[in-house]
């Protein structure tokens, strides 16, 4: 794979993972919420970076109880199906899981 660009940073190599998750097209540029700093440096965390791109964006209920909160790193509640263990964008963030 050549190398890319995630928040701002060359990649040289993603995880397998993340070679799955870049096969899914761009839908929208991931939204940090403001005043937050993103660390592209851990593996899981460029997975969560590629799943805000290209994830399905759900609302309402659908929203899992740290979403809700809005205590997240990322705006929205972000998820892709059979991609970060069940866990949506926010809770992979740092391999926290699902919370």
């Amino acid at each position: 794979m050549a190398s890319m660009t995630l928040n701002g940073v060359e990649v040289l190599s993603l995880s397998g993972a993340g070679i799955r998750i870049t096969r899914n097209p761009r839908l929208r540029p991931p939204q940090v919420c403001p005043s937050r700093v993103f660390n592209i440096a851990r593996k899981s965390n460029q997975e969560t970076w590629l799943v805000q791109e290209r994830g399905k964006l759900l609302t309402g209920t659908a929203e899992c109880s740290y979403c809700r909160s809005r205590k997240g790193l990322l705006v929205g509640y972000i998820v892709m199906d059979d991609k970060l263990g069940r866990a949506c964008a926010n809770c992979h963030y740092n391999n926290k899981g699902t919370q």
